[in-house]
């Protein structure tokens, strides 16, 4: 049985992926901070500390796959300069750790697919953005800059870097924050509204991974994001329908979100129109590829 590692396995993508990966016959080992243990067969975790540069080495090193999502949450608090020192340390520092160590390793690591997020590309891009598309220049894109620089040290493994929008998912992320305000009646677009917001379905995410690790001609950059980009306002148009509520507030003004997120605010305002072309040319088949079968699903 194949087994696939998974830092960042806690999370939204982690707690899915992992579910689809033992639905068709692996076995996953989860790296987490926590010293847990697993009632489900096949699923096992394994204590790490990247800042402590703790691994366990004898649970990992015979992985067919390591798929690194691991990272602080960038919405989880106010962007102070210690809070953003956070969020690029969280990223790099566990990739360095993973790529020093599987480039060390007797036993070549057949894969090593790394997280990236469309921020790579900066926020303030009109154009259709694609993966050889240069880096932007704000915060985000400097992280993931930063992010992808150290799994690219990788020596020996098949290398592909996802570049993920946003993950729409029922439980978790973005969809039920998003919904939160329409439910309450405080529903509104963010900034113009008119800014693009590139998505992807958690299904369609984690069968992307899957994909990566089952067919060898799958590597290097990808856009992990729906063919159709949608604007800010019609997904909150389109939330609003499904939760069957009237959105009668006028649009967010941009200046209120900078005073209640600070720097943060530029990332919901920024515009995102990423390109989905080079996977769906190489062969990936989208489940859900429009916003409207996305949230049937979600919302079903």
């Amino acid at each position: 049985m194949k087994n696939i590692v998974i830092a960042g396995g806690s999370g939204l993508i982690g707690k899915n992926l992992s579910e689809m990966l033992l639905a068709e016959g692996y076995s996953v080992t989860i790296l987490s901070r926590k010293n847990r243990k697993s009632e489900v067969a096949n699923l096992n975790y394994a204590v790490w500390d990247p800042e402590k540069k703790l691994l366990p080495e004898n649970e990992i090193k015979d992985a067919n796959a390591v798929i690194n999502l691991a990272g602080t949450n960038i919405a989880s608090k106010r962007w102070t300069n210690t809070f953003k020192e956070e969020i690029i340390r969280s990223r790099t520092e566990s990739t360095r750790l993973l790529v020093d160590f599987y480039n060390k390793n007797e036993t070549k690591l057949p894969v090593f697919i790394n997280a990236s997020a469309v921020g790579y590309y900066g926020a303030d891009r009109k154009e259709k953005l694609h993966e050889n598309d240069s880096t932007g220049n704000d915060f985000i894109a400097k992280v993931c800059k930063a992010w992808e620089n150290e799994a690219t040290r990788i020596e020996r493994s098949k290398l592909v870097i996802f570049r993920i929008g946003i993950v729409l998912a029922k439980e978790d992320g973005a969809l039920p924050e998003l919904a939160k305000p329409i439910k309450l009646g405080f529903g509104a677009a963010l900034g113009s509204g008119k800014q693009g917001f590139s998505w992807v379905h958690i299904h369609d995410l984690c069968k992307m991974l899957l994909w990566a690790i089952e067919n060898p001609q799958v590597k290097g950059v990808y856009n992990a994001v729906a063919p159709q980009v949608v604007s800010n306002a019609t997904i909150t148009k389109a939330i609003a329908k499904k939760l069957h509520k009237s959105l009668l507030l006028p649009n967010v003004p941009g200046f209120a979100l900078k005073i209640l997120l600070g720097e943060f605010a530029e990332a919901l305002l920024g515009n995102s129109n990423v390109s989905s072309n080079k996977i769906t040319g190489e062969g990936f088949r989208f489940t859900y590829p429009t916003l409207l079968k996305a949230l049937d699903n979600l919302y079903e």
